[in-house]
């Protein structure tokens, strides 16, 4: 009977330090701010009297692995990849977005899945980020209006809607708070995103190439500076 009790015992304290243990052998990742200069603002000084330069949110965060990850981390990670994936890198969704650049030309984008091949597009997207300001515009889009335009670490505005009536949609800024805005299309019916482009700057465009009857949203951001820019959104039965 006793031998019993303390191969219970035993496999009670086996139990307990292996579930503790997986818990606070997790190594919390350092990580720092950036300055708006754009240096980061803490640095690691190690006993040797050497400096390491410690990553941003993003970077010590979005690529941990989510699955083994402690469950108070997850939504750090998933918060880090969004950061990312809404950050400085332009993509498309099936070649559906792209940039016009201010001479004409046309630049295609990578693909999300290619970029992020171990990310669910749908588990990051901002479709909940949304402040759209009007209702879905009965006709195809053709707005033209004075924008507030986020920063992106304070998330985006969808600022405008409407049911597609031309294989072709544009958006661009006359005007810009500082010197560069994002801008990103979603799908409102499938409820999914179509492409990210980020740090565009006045003289280019945005080109959505998608199916007609299909209600559109089109968001924006900025890296630089928050305020007011004039936007304009429209579509066309050609390609510019």
């Amino acid at each position: 009977m006793k031998t019993t009790k303390m191969s219970v015992f035993l496999l009670v304290c086996a139990l307990t330090l292996f579930f503790t243990g997986s818990v606070y052998a997790f190594e919390y990742p350092s990580w720092t701010s950036v300055n708006p200069d754009g240096v980061k603002a803490v640095s690691k000084i190690n006993i040797d009297g050497t400096k390491t330069e410690l990553p941003t949110f993003e970077e010590a965060y979005a690529y941990l692995d989510y699955e083994s990850a402690p469950v108070d981390l997850k939504e750090l990670i998933l918060k880090a990849r969004r950061m990312v994936v809404y950050g400085d890198i332009s993509w498309t969704v099936d070649g559906h977005v792209s940039i016009i650049n201010a001479d004409g030309t046309k630049e295609q984008l990578p693909e999300f899945k290619d970029l992020y091949p171990d990310w669910s597009l749908e588990e990051l997207s901002l479709k909940s980020d949304s402040g759209t300001a009007n209702d879905y515009a009965p006709l195809a889009a053709n707005f033209g209006d004075n924008v507030y335009i986020p920063l992106a670490t304070d998330g985006s505005n969808e600022f405008y809607s409407f049911n597609s009536g031309h294989t072709y949609t544009y958006s661009w800024a006359d005007t810009l708070p500082g010197d560069r805005i994002n801008i990103g299309y979603r799908d409102v019916d499938a409820n999914r995103d179509l492409g990210h482009i980020a740090n565009l700057k006045v003289g280019e465009a945005a080109e959505c190439t998608y199916s007609t009857g299909v209600r559109i949203a089109v968001r924006c951001s900025s890296y630089d500076k928050a305020g007011h820019g004039f936007l304009n959104v429209i579509g066309s039965n050609t390609s510019w």
